[in-house]
């Protein structure tokens, strides 16, 4: 539909400009504005049953979820790297 084709042209026009993947900055956006709404009816749910089990069991996803992120962003893979041999005048430099 209309509504569509405009989104998925903003996407590419935010992501032409460079400031990021324009598609996933617009859902991350439309899960954004939603959050604090389904996490007051949450919030709401729980405080009327005495249930806060979902509540925390979203808290703690999140944290893990995050130092899940963060660990994986802060990582490093160490590679070897074999150097040829060389010769620098009349004697072999570098190599293993």
């Amino acid at each position: 539909t209309g509504g569509t084709l405009f989104l998925m042209w903003l996407g590419e026009q935010i992501t032409s400009r460079g400031v990021g993947n324009g598609v996933s900055l617009i859902i991350f956006a439309g899960i954004m504005a939603h959050l604090p709404m389904s996490l007051g009816q949450l919030l709401g749910q729980s405080q009327t049953s005495g249930n806060y089990t979902p509540l925390f069991l979203i808290l703690i996803g999140a944290v893990a979820a995050s130092l899940a992120i963060v660990f994986m962003e802060r990582s490093q893979r160490r590679l070897l790297v074999h150097y040829p041999k060389r010769q620098q005048g009349n004697r072999m430099v570098g190599g293993e």
